[in-house]
């Protein structure tokens, strides 16, 4: 059955331990509409395929447990790029998917890391997509478990989308996850 499209879709975008799932989780709750927000994460697609490659993968915790997580981080960025080189844009069509089979008015895209990603969600919902920034200093992501690695750190999932100008930008260096501290239009 095909839903209603939602009235407003959020983009969530930032770098590695800067607080994409935190903000995301504070605009749940201060939308404190449950029947008519959902929130929906892009990288979730990859870590279902992860998991499914083996028995021992425990795809709930790839999701919602950091610490379960980095250690499989080489193997989840390597089906990615398999996955990437046969469709850009492979965990978009899954999540636009999903948001076509809900009736939610508010949908909340966490994770979001590329341009062609904007961009399609762009081309589906119009101007109904805001695209939100969370920002902070390598300090604030370093005090929350973040240790440079070029293989992810200059990795085009990680940066594809630092010359982007967002429709709204946080700034979150609160230690160790305080409220988002500025917004700039």
């Amino acid at each position: 059955k095909q839903g209603q499209n939602p009235k407003l879709v959020l983009l969530i975008s930032g770098k590695r331990f800067s607080g994409k799932d935190y903000l995301s989780n504070i605009l749940t709750t201060q939308l404190n509409q449950p029947d008519q927000t959902k929130t929906l994460l892009i990288g979730s697609v990859t870590k279902r395929l992860y998991a499914a490659t083996s028995p021992t993968i425990d795809y709930h915790q790839l999701v919602h447990d950091r610490h379960y997580k980095e250690p499989h981080r080489e193997g989840l960025t390597r089906l990615y790029e398999e996955m990437y080189a046969q469709d850009a844009l492979f965990e978009v069509r899954e999540v636009v998917e999903s948001i076509s089979l809900g009736q939610k008015e508010v949908v909340i895209v966490a994770d979001v890391r590329l341009l062609e990603e904007v961009e399609y969600f762009k081309e589906v919902y119009g101007g109904k997509v805001l695209l939100l920034r969370i920002d902070c200093s390598e300090e604030t992501r370093y005090k929350r478990g973040w240790r440079y690695n070029p293989q992810f750190d200059l990795h085009h999932t990680e940066t594809g989308l630092d010359s982007y100008i967002p429709d709204i930008r946080f700034y979150n260096n609160r230690d160790p996850y305080g409220l988002a501290e500025t917004a700039t239009r």
